[in-house]
């Protein structure tokens, strides 16, 4: 997981729409910005989804960009209806970090 060889094949395996969901539990913040450095070496588009005052993140990283929170919330409104499932408290707890350039 600290090898970035291991994302780089996590990438070119990835196909174009897929999208990667990493649980990570986190002992310190400087592990995480290690682990944030590497993804962002191979992936462009990253989001944090923490638990626990980012003791155990859930990373999202995608070949393409991740919806916004917006779309997020709209698909959720759709889906909530069908499934009667909400995601809102999640979706509210999505950062974000800048796209890759």
């Amino acid at each position: 997981m600290y090898q970035d060889s291991f994302y780089k094949s996590l990438f070119k395996n990835l196909n174009g729409s897929g999208v990667i969901f990493i649980n990570f539990i986190a002992s310190n913040t400087l592990i995480l910005e290690k682990l944030l450095i590497l993804i962002r070496k191979t992936f462009s588009y990253i989001t944090l989804l923490d638990f626990d005052n980012y003791k155990n993140i859930i990373l999202i990283t995608s070949k393409k960009e991740i919806p916004s929170k917006q779309e997020l919330a709209q698909l959720n409104l759709t889906y909530n209806n069908v499934f009667n499932v909400n995601f809102i408290d999640f979706i509210n707890r999505l950062i974000y970090l800048p796209v890759k350039q």
